[in-house]
C-alpha cells in the first residue's frame, strides 16, 4: 500500500484490512463473489449429512441465539432503568440501543466459550455450508 499508488483511499484501506485478516481474504476468494443464503432446509440437511461440520454449524447456530436472546435481555433491562431513571426520550433510546448491542457481543463472546467454538475453524464451516449448498443447488 504506497503513498504515490493510482487506486482511491478506500481501495487502499480495503487491501490493507484483507492483508491484516487472511481469512476473511480466503472467505472471500473461495466463494468467487457468489454467497448462497441457505435455507432452513438447506442448514438442515447439513447438519443431518455431514456429521462434523453439521455440529460445528449446530454450535454456531446456538451462539448466534443465545446472543439474540441476550441482546434481548440487554434492551429490556437498558429500557427499564433508561425510563426509570432519565425523563429523555433520546436519552433512553440511545441507552437501549447500545445496553443491546453490548449484551449481544457479550453474550456471544460468551457463549463462544461456553460452546467451545475456540477448537474449531468457524470459516471451514462456513465454507463446507457453501459447497454443500453448491452442490445441491446444482443437480
Amino acid at each position: 500500500m504506497g503513498e504515490n499508488s493510482e487506486e482511491p483511499f478506500y481501495l487502499q484501506s480495503w487491501h490493507h484490512y484483507l492483508e491484516k485478516n487472511r481469512r476473511l481474504a480466503y472467505f472471500l476468494d473461495s466463494l468467487n463473489g457468489k454467497y448462497a443464503v441457505p435455507t432452513k432446509e438447506e442448514r438442515e440437511a447439513f447438519i443431518a449429512t455431514v456429521p462434523v461440520y453439521g455440529e460445528r454449524l449446530q454450535t454456531l447456530q446456538r451462539v448466534k441465539r443465545t446472543g439474540e436472546l441476550s441482546a434481548l435481555a440487554g434492551f429490556a433491562l437498558g429500557s427499564y432503568y433508561s425510563l426509570k431513571f432519565s425523563k429523555n426520550p433520546l436519552t433512553s433510546l440511545v441507552v437501549c440501543v447500545s445496553s443491546a448491542a453490548g449484551s449481544y457481543f457479550l453474550g456471544g463472546t460468551v457463549a463462544e466459550g461456553v460452546f467451545g467454538c475456540y477448537k474449531f475453524d468457524r470459516v471451514e464451516t462456513y465454507l463446507q455450508l457453501q459447497k454443500f449448498i453448491e452442490e445441491r443447488r446444482s443437480s
